[in-house]
C-alpha cells in the first residue's frame, strides 16, 4: 500500500476519533450542564417518596366534656407498585397471606382494586396487631416494596353506646369518588358513612399534609427531607354535642332488652338530650376493617341493627295522635274543652261500629277527661265533625308528615293521609269513616319516634318546635374558637292558650288522673304530663285468620308497639320523652311507663337545680 494512501486513512480515523469525542462532550455538556436539573431530581426519585401524613379526624364529645369519638395509633401495610417486582408477586402474595392471616386471592384482589399512579402506596391492611407488624418487619428483604406505616384510625371508647348518632367510618368508595362532595378525596381515604361522621363529614376531615422521604434498597421510609419543605397536616374539627352520656346510657340501660327507641330532647332548644336505637353495633368494627363476612351477617340481621329507629322506624302513633286531633277540633271551633260526648264502648257510623278499648265505655266526658282516659269513641266523634281536611292540616303544623331537619342522614318523614292523596292515589274520593281511623292515629298515619318529639315539644312551648340539635358548638383544632350552631324554629303554631289549655290539661290528667292510663308515672319530684298510644302491627280478624286467639298467642312479630311522649315539669317544661317499644304487646305496655318513670328521676336527678326557678327561654318565645 502506498504511504500517502495510509496517511489519509490515518488522519480520517483520527477526524473520526474526534468527532465521536466532540459529541460524547458535546452530550456531558448537555447532559451535566444545561439538563444539570431535571436528571437531579430524576436520580432524587431513585432514593426519595412522596407521603401523605393523614390528618387527625377531629374528635367528638358529649355536652360536659366526655369523648365519644377519637383517634388512636395504629399500624397499615403498603404495597408500592414501583417497588413490587412483577416476577416476585405471586410469592410475596403468599407471605402476607401467611402473615396476615386472610386469603390469599383477598390480598391479591385488594392490591388490584386500587387504581393509582405506580410511585403511590396502595393500603392492603390496616390496625395491624404487634405480631403482624413483627412478622413484617423481620421478612422485609422477601416482601419487596412492602412498608409500614403508623396512621390514626377512628375509635368509639363506649362501644355500641350512641352508634346511631356517631354513626361509623370506612374507605370511600369508587363511586364516592366521583361525587363533587369528595372533591380532592383519593383512594383508600377514609370518611364518615353514616350518623354525625357522615353528616360532618368536611367538618371532622381536617387537610392532610405532604413530606419527601428518604428510602433504602427495600422501600424503607428514611429521614425527611428539607427541600421541598414539607406541609404540615391540619387536623379536623372537634365537635361538641347536646348529648348528655349519663342520660344516655341510662336509657339504654332502661330500654334493654326490648327492641324500639328513646329520645331525650329540651324543648327550649330542641337539643337532643339522649338518642336510643335499640338494637346497635359496634363501630370500632368498620374503623378497624370488616370483613365481608361480618358485614354480611351485620346486614342480613332479622333485627336491622343498622336502622335508626329513632328516626327511620315508621309506625302508626296510635292515641298519642289524639293531641292532634284535639288541637283540630278546638281551632276548627267543633270542640271546646267543655264539649261532651257520651262513649258506651262503641259508636255506630253508617253500616260500621267502631269499637273503644274500654268495652263498657267511658260515660259521659269532656275533652281533657277523654284524653286522660284515651277514649275511642270521643274522638270518633269529634273527628268525623272536624273532617279529614283540618286533621291533616294540622298533623303537618305539628310537622309531621315531614322530616324534622334532624342532623342525621336518611331521616324517613312519615305519612300524614287526606283526600288530595287517595285522589292522587287511587282516583277515589275520601270517605267520613276514613276520617274516624285517623282521627285516633291509625289509618295510614304513620310517625317516627323524633316526629312525636317535636309534636310533643310543640305542645310543651305552646306552639314552637325548635329544629332537633345534636351539634351544640364546632372547636377549630388550631385555633380552639368554638362557633355555637344556632338555634332554628321549625315550625309555629299562633293559637290561643285558650285552646292549649285543654290539651295540656288532659296530659296531666293522663299521669295525675284518677283514670289516667298513666297512672304508674306518678311522681313526688315532679309533675309530667303525656300520652300512651298502640300500634296495631296486624288487625284482630287477620290474626284469627292465621289461626291465633286467646288460647294460641301469635309470635311476638305480630304484637302491638308501644308508645308513649310527655314533658316535665308540667308547669315549666324542660324535657320531653319519648318511648317506643318494637312489638312490645301488653307486656311493653306496662314496660314502657316504667322506662318513661326511669328516664324523667334521671333527668331530675342530673338538672334538679335548674327546674326550681323560672326557665330561660331563648328569644322567640315559648
Amino acid at each position: 500500500m502506498r504511504e500517502d494512501t495510509v496517511k489519509i486513512r490515518i488522519n480520517w480515523l483520527f477526524a473520526m476519533m474526534a468527532a465521536c469525542f466532540v459529541v460524547i462532550g458535546a452530550r456531558l455538556y448537555f447532559v451535566q450542564v444545561i439538563q444539570h436539573e431535571y436528571y437531579t431530581v430524576r436520580a432524587q426519585a431513585n432514593r426519595t417518596r412522596h407521603v401523605r401524613d393523614r390528618a387527625q379526624r377531629g374528635r367528638i364529645t358529649d355536652c360536659n366534656g366526655y369523648q365519644l369519638a377519637t383517634t388512636k395509633p395504629s399500624f397499615s401495610l403498603y404495597i408500592t407498585p414501583e417497588d413490587f417486582p412483577r416476577e416476585r408477586r405471586i410469592r410475596v402474595f403468599q407471605r402476607l397471606s401467611e402473615i396476615l392471616d386472610i386469603p390469599e386471592d383477598a390480598v391479591r384482589e385488594r392490591y388490584h382494586s386500587i387504581r393509582s399512579a405506580s410511585y403511590t402506596p396502595r393500603k392492603i391492611a390496616g390496625n395491624l396487631t404487634r405480631r403482624q407488624v413483627v412478622r413484617v418487619e423481620t421478612n422485609r428483604f422477601d416482601l419487596p416494596g412492602i412498608t409500614i406505616q403508623a396512621e390514626n384510625i377512628r375509635a368509639y371508647p363506649h362501644g355500641n353506646s350512641l352508634c346511631h348518632v356517631l354513626g361509623y367510618v370506612g374507605e370511600i368508595s369508587s363511586q364516592q369518588l366521583d361525587m363533587e362532595k369528595y372533591e380532592g378525596y383519593r383512594v383508600a381515604d377514609i370518611i364518615g358513612k353514616s350518623g354525625i361522621e357522615f353528616s360532618y363529614e368536611s367538618t371532622l376531615n381536617g387537610q392532610d399534609g405532604d413530606r419527601w422521604v428518604e428510602v433504602d434498597a427495600t422501600g424503607r421510609l428514611g429521614r425527611t427531607l428539607r427541600y421541598p419543605a414539607p406541609v404540615l397536616a391540619i387536623p379536623g374539627s372537634d365537635l361538641v354535642l347536646s348529648i348528655d352520656l349519663d342520660l344516655q346510657t341510662a336509657c339504654e340501660k332502661y330500654l334493654a332488652p326490648w327492641n324500639g327507641a328513646i329520645i331525650v330532647m329540651d324543648p327550649r332548644n330542641g337539643d337532643v338530650l339522649a338518642l336510643v336505637s335499640r338494637p346497635g353495633y359496634d363501630p370500632n368494627g368498620f374503623a378497624s376493617g370488616m370483613s365481608s363476612t361480618e358485614w354480611q351477617d351485620l346486614n342480613t340481621n332479622p333485627h336491622h341493627p343498622l336502622l335508626n329507629r329513632a328516626i327511620q322506624f315508621q309506625a302508626p302513633p296510635g292515641s298519642v295522635f289524639k293531641v292532634v286531633s284535639a288541637i283540630s277540633g278546638l281551632r276548627s271551633g267543633t270542640l271546646t274543652s267543655e264539649t261532651p260526648y257520651f262513649c258506651n264502648g262503641a259508636f255506630k257510623f253508617s253500616d260500621h261500629v267502631y269499637r273503644c278499648w274500654n268495652q263498657y265505655g267511658h260515660g259521659m266526658v269532656d275533652l281533657p277527661r277523654a284524653i286522660e282516659g284515651s277514649c275511642n269513641v270521643y274522638f270518633y266523634q269529634a273527628g268525623v265533625k272536624t273532617g279529614i281536611d283540618l286533621i291533616a292540616g294540622t298533623a303537618r303544623d305539628f310537622g309531621l308528615g315531614d322530616i324534622t331537619g334532624i342532623e342525621l342522614p336518611n331521616e324517613k318523614s312519615g305519612f300524614i293521609p287526606d283526600r288530595d292523596w287517595k285522589m292522587k292515589t287511587y282516583g277515589e274520593e275520601w270517605w267520613p269513616g276514613e276520617t274516624i281511623s285517623v282521627s285516633i292515629g291509625q289509618g295510614g298515619v304513620t310517625t317516627t319516634p323524633m316526629q312525636l318529639a317535636c309534636m310533643m315539644a310543640m305542645t310543651a312551648n305552646r306552639g314552637i318546635i325548635y329544629r332537633p340539635r345534636l351539634v351544640r358548638s364546632i372547636v377549630g383544632h388550631t385555633s380552639r374558637e368554638s362557633r355555637e350552631i344556632q338555634l332554628e324554629i321549625a315550625h309555629q303554631l299562633e293559637i290561643s292558650d285558650q285552646f292549649w289549655d285543654p290539651v295540656i290539661e288532659g296530659l296531666r290528667l293522663v299521669v295525675a288522673g284518677e283514670h289516667g292510663t298513666a297512672r304508674g308515672l306518678r311522681m313526688r319530684e315532679m309533675s309530667v304530663a303525656g300520652k300512651t298510644g298502640t300500634a296495631q302491627v296486624i288487625s284482630s280478624k287477620a290474626l284469627k285468620q292465621l289461626g291465633y286467639d286467646s288460647e294460641n298467642e301469635p309470635p311476638q312479630k305480630y304484637w302491638d308497639h308501644n308508645w308513649f311522649a310527655g314533658f316535665g315539669p308540667v308547669e315549666d317544661p324542660g324535657v320531653v320523652v319519648v318511648i317506643v317499644i318494637e312489638n312490645g304487646g301488653s307486656t311493653g305496655a306496662r314496660e314502657k311507663i316504667t322506662i318513661a318513670r326511669k328516664i324523667f328521676l334521671k333527668w331530675y336527678e342530673l338538672n334538679h337545680a335548674g327546674i326550681e326557678g323560672p326557665v330561660q327561654y331563648p328569644e322567640g318565645g315559648r
